[in-house]
């Protein structure tokens, strides 16, 4: 998946459930692929599983944390395939809510849906649980930024000072958006927001 370079999980993930902006971009995936290579992994917020089929490839265990059960059920679904086809059990699913079954991890990531799951929301959980030895010491958080969009602005702008690192992707799912979500889909009307960039901001737990 490495090797794959900037379009890995494009190439891993080539029929993915949902389009941007209904979940992160699959190029924002890709990017962060180098980070969680061998390590334990949580994202919080998994929705159909589309990162997660790309980041279970290379982490050394992946957890989604998912409180929705219809979600939950296509997760578990994709995680059964994606055994059978590495031969291991690496990818697991908790359907609860993040405040209430938060695994350790080396590496903690979402994307905030303001208000029912916001950065400094889930940087405060985090940082509870380290206090309490629940999360180790040396545990960080991958938290993207949509530049476009007001809240993830805003959420940028105050928790930058906090960053150990960060970078920007850029990304087009903007025909794929498209060709998933017919004419008079709901959410339609989000696939302007389908190209752009993001920011990736490198979070210590222990400084949140």
């Amino acid at each position: 998946a490495l090797r794959a370079g900037a379009d890995a999980c494009s190439f891993f993930v080539p029929r993915p459930v949902d389009p941007s902006p209904i979940r992160s971009p699959q190029a924002v995936h890709s990017a962060l692929l180098p980070y969680l290579a061998g390590r334990e992994l949580v994202e919080i917020g998994t929705r159909n599983g589309d990162g997660m089929m790309c980041f279970a490839r290379v982490a050394r265990r992946a957890v989604a944390v998912e409180m929705d059960q219809a979600y939950c059920a296509k997760l578990r679904q994709r995680s059964a395939v994606l055994d059978r086809a590495s031969d291991g059990r690496n990818f697991s699913v908790h359907c609860k809510r993040y405040e209430q079954d938060t695994p350790d991890a080396d590496i903690f990531t979402w994307w905030q849906a303001v208000p029912r799951l916001t950065n400094e929301g889930v940087l405060a959980h985090l940082s509870r649980l380290l206090r309490l030895g629940s999360v180790r010491e040396s545990a960080e958080a991958l938290v993207l930024f949509d530049n476009t969009h007001g809240p993830d602005v805003a959420s940028l702008r105050r928790l930058r000072r906090r960053f150990r690192h960060s970078f920007t992707v850029h990304f087009d799912e903007h025909e794929l958006c498209l060709r998933l979500l017919p004419p008079h889909h709901p959410d339609r009307r989000w696939c302007p927001r389908a190209r752009g960039k993001f920011t990736v901001g490198i979070v210590p737990i222990s400084s949140a």
